[in-house]
C-alpha cells in the first residue's frame, strides 16, 4: 500500500517528536556531567609523564602526571609547559612538606589537580597555598590514612569540583564560604569510616553530591542544599531515607543504592522534579502505594531486592515503565 506524501510527512514528523521526548526523557534521567570528566574525555592523549615532556610538542600537552620534583624541575617544567592546566601529583611522604604545595604553585593556568598522598597522616594548613593558583576549579585527594583536614581547604575559593578520598577523620565545618563549589564527592574507608560532615552543608550552593562509605550519614546531612539536583548515596549503611530529603523543590537524581533501607518511601509528591530514584541493592521486601507529584515520569529502580509484595495500586506505574525491579 502506498501512502500519500502529504501522510508520509505527517508520519514522520510525529516519530521525530516521539524520539526527540524519548531522547529528552533519556537525558533528563543520567546524572550531569562535570566540566572535569569533560575534560578528560577530550584531552587523554595530551596528559602525559615526565619523563615524556621532551618528547612532545610542549604547546600539546595540557596535562602531567607526576611525582615529587625538585624545584628546579618545577621551575624548567613551568618553563616549557605553558598551557598545562591538569597535574596528577603523587606523593609517598607522611608529612607533605611546604616545597609540595609551592611546586604545584609553578603552573598559573592550572585548572584540575589530583593530590595522591597514600602514605600521609593529614593534609597540613599549607593547603591554603594553592589558593595561589586563581585558575583551581577541580582538586581531588587521595589521602586514605589522613585523619585530619584543615579548615584552610576552604580558602581555595575558586573551586567548583571537590574530591575527598580519605580515612578516619572529621570534615570540619566551613565549606558553604567555597560560593562557586558545585561538586561534592566523599568517600570514606570500608573501615576507617568518615565521622563527620561539615555542619554548614545545607547552606552551600552544591548542585550534586556523591558520598560514600559514610556512617549515620542521615544524621549527618540532615537537610540536604537548597540547590542540590543529584545525590547518590552508596555502601553508608542508610536503613531509612529521611523524611527531610522527600522534601526538595530542585532534585531530580536519587540514587541510594547499595544500602540497609528496608523500607520504600511512598510518598514522593513533595519531589517536583525527581526524574530517577535508585534504590538497587536494599533489602527492600515489599512496594506500597507510590504517590508521585502529579504528572511526574519518575522511574523507579528496585533491582536486587528480596521484593515479595508489591501493591496493586502501583500496576500503572509499572505498565508505564516508571517502576523496575
Amino acid at each position: 500500500m502506498k501512502f500519500p506524501i502529504p501522510i508520509i510527512s505527517t508520519i514522520y514528523i510525529a516519530l521525530s517528536v516521539v524520539a526527540a521526548e524519548l531522547t529528552t526523557d533519556a537525558r533528563a534521567r543520567q546524572p550531569m556531567s562535570t566540566p572535569f570528566s569533560e575534560f578528560l574525555l577530550r584531552n587523554q592523549k595530551f596528559i602525559v609523564d615526565v619523563d615524556q615532556v621532551g618528547k612532545l610538542d610542549p604547546a600539546q600537552i595540557v596535562g602531567l602526571k607526576a611525582t615529587e620534583e625538585p624545584a628546579e624541575t618545577w621551575k624548567k617544567l613551568r618553563q616549557e609547559l605553558t598551557n598545562l592546566t591538569y597535574l596528577r601529583i603523587a606523593s609517598e611522604a607522611v608529612s607533605l612538606p611546604p616545597s609540595f604545595w609551592t611546586g604545584i604553585t609553578n603552573f598559573p593556568a592550572l585548572k584540575y589537580l589530583v593530590l595522591s598522598a597514600r602514605s600521609a597522616h593529614e593534609i597540613p594548613a599549607q593547603i591554603s597555598l594553592l589558593a595561589n593558583t586563581t585558575n583551581l576549579e577541580f582538586l581531588s585527594i587521595v589521602a586514605p590514612l589522613a585523619t585530619n583536614i584543615g579548615r584552610s581547604i576552604y580558602s581555595l575559593d575558586t573551586l567548583i569540583e571537590l574530591n575527598l578520598k580519605c580515612g578516619r577523620l572529621d570534615l570540619s565545618d566551613g565549606i558553604s564560604k567555597l560560593r562557586k563549589l558545585q561538586v561534592l564527592e566523599i568517600y570514606g574507608g570500608p573501615t576507617k569510616l568518615i565521622f563527620r560532615l561539615p555542619a554548614d552543608l545545607a547552606e552551600s550552593g552544591i548542585r550534586q553530591m556523591r558520598v560514600f562509605n559514610v556512617r549515620n550519614v542521615d544524621r549527618l546531612l540532615p537537610v540536604l542544599p537548597p540547590n542540590l539536583e543529584e545525590l547518590t548515596l552508596s555502601k553508608c549503611d542508610l536503613k531509612v531515607v529521611p523524611k527531610a530529603w522527600l522534601k526538595h523543590d530542585k532534585l531530580r537524581f536519587l540514587d541510594l543504592n547499595n544500602n540497609a533501607i528496608a523500607q520504600l518511601p511512598e510518598d514522593l509528591s513533595e519531589l517536583p522534579s525527581l526524574t530517577l530514584l535508585t534504590l538497587d541493592l536494599n533489602e527492600i521486601k515489599s512496594v506500597p502505594p507510590i504517590k508521585l507529584a502529579q504528572g511526574n515520569k519518575a522511574k523507579i529502580t528496585l533491582y536486587a531486592n528480596p521484593i515479595r509484595d508489591i501493591s496493586k495500586e502501583n500496576d500503572l506505574l509499572i505498565r508505564a515503565g516508571q517502576i523496575e525491579k
